[in-house]
């Protein structure tokens, strides 16, 4: 699972959470350290992509979208860059399976 954007400061947290749940996570500011010309890369590398619409750029928002709909990837926009919607998101994606795309609220 690919999570983009956020609070850095949760990252860590965000790892534990995922890798509590056996999922691996993978991690892009959405452009404000890493460049968003390496998003597609990392996107590439996901099945799932996540990102909480209060805590992205308009630019990663869009790339994320156009990939995923292009590739067939699932993604999920979140409603907040809070930890209790990451968990919930992982818990949607196991539940939902992967390889469709994932609305909030499903």
């Amino acid at each position: 699972m690919l999570y983009v954007g956020g609070r850095r400061s949760l990252y860590d947290r965000l790892r534990s959470l995922a890798s509590d749940h056996g999922v691996t996570l993978l991690l892009h500011d959405g452009g404000l350290e890493d460049s968003t010309t390496l998003l597609p890369a990392a996107l590439a590398q996901a099945t799932t992509v996540v990102f909480p619409v209060d805590h992205i750029s308009h630019t990663a928002a869009g790339i994320i979208k156009r990939f995923c709909r292009e590739s067939g990837k699932a993604y999920m926009p979140l409603r907040s860059a809070g930890l209790t919607s990451f968990l919930a998101a992982i818990r949607d994606a196991a539940n939902a399976g992967q390889g469709r795309t994932l609305r909030a609220g499903e």
